[in-house]
């Protein structure tokens, strides 16, 4: 009876991994795609426990041709994407930021022998007498010149690394998620005589989605009950701390001053009013703050 009652629970879980479903996903490349496959199973698995299986999309694709394959309903079932305006019009968002605004915060790169140049910086007035540069085509032109800075553009990758060295502007702002590797790599590869800055950071309010196709309701309903459960059980907080704790350790260490910009291409319905889906930054001079309120 016994050896009856294991055999039709071993059948009934392996049914289940056999029938368990394929959830592709589109991220944000190969160094984040541990966090995001571990998320995203994680929140399916609390919503329909053996259902679905979190993967990364195999190629490496632009991320509009990401999107075209979501509204196509090909090859991939959710895009990870920039929380926009136009993308929440065109798409179906899980309104939660899955990188708790981290994505937000930026340190700076600087040439080695103007290390101590923001040391003594604290409001943007004062950072604004400074010339970043940043590549074309990203967003952050549009907010810096919003906030009154100006960037020198560069269409080169490598070539800002090396319009730094020679100094053609002051400070190269990078995610905190990125800038020691690249500045690690770059240094060494080229011989540049660059540096990451030990005194500011630079924070906007920034917001990751996950998308699915416009009338997806169902896998919409399952990520947003899953979501709110790892919220709920704390689930969310240890997986990215275990993800991120290496960069927070480094970086936010309490004596660096913040620096905070306003970022005009945010929507509305951007949930910044609730603290716990947002990092956390304590000066050691002041009391903790919160992230933008």
């Amino acid at each position: 009876m016994y050896a009856w009652i294991k055999w039709c629970v071993l059948a009934l879980i392996v049914g289940q991994s056999c029938y368990a479903k394929d959830i592709v996903y589109r991220g944000l490349g190969v160094y984040r795609d541990a966090y995001h496959t571990e998320l995203l199973q994680t929140i399916l698995d609390h919503s329909k426990h053996g259902a679905y299986d979190a993967k990364s999309y195999h190629l490496t694709i632009p991320h509009q041709r990401a999107f075209e394959l979501l509204t196509s309903k090909r090859d991939i079932d959710i895009t990870i994407g920039y929380a926009t305006q136009e993308r929440l019009d065109l798409y179906q968002a899980i309104p939660i930021p899955i990188m708790k605004g981290l994505s937000g915060w930026r340190v700076v790169l600087v040439h080695e022998d103007n290390i101590n140049t923001f040391k003594d910086i604290k409001t943007l007035n004062q950072l604004k007498t400074y010339k970043p540069g940043m590549f074309h085509t990203w967003t952050d032109n549009k907010i810096f010149e919003h906030n009154g800075i100006e960037s020198t553009k560069g269409a080169h990758w490598v070539g800002l690394f090396r319009m730094l060295h020679k100094k053609r502007f002051d400070y190269f702002p990078m995610s905190i998620l990125e800038a020691a590797r690249e500045a690690k790599l770059y240094k060494q590869e080229y011989q540049l005589s660059i540096a990451v800055d030990p005194y500011i950071l630079i924070t906007y309010p920034v917001c990751f989605y996950f998308y699915v196709e416009k009338n997806n309701h169902e896998l919409a309903q399952h990520l947003n009950q899953g979501f709110e459960k790892i919220i709920a059980n704390g689930e969310f907080d240890k997986i990215f701390s275990k993800h991120h704790s290496g960069i927070l350790k480094e970086f936010f260490t309490g004596s660096r001053k913040v620096i905070r910009l306003k970022n005009p291409l945010l929507p509305q319905s951007v949930p910044l009013e609730r603290a716990e889906l947002w990092l956390h930054y304590q000066y050691s001079d002041s009391r903790p703050t919160t992230l933008y309120k």
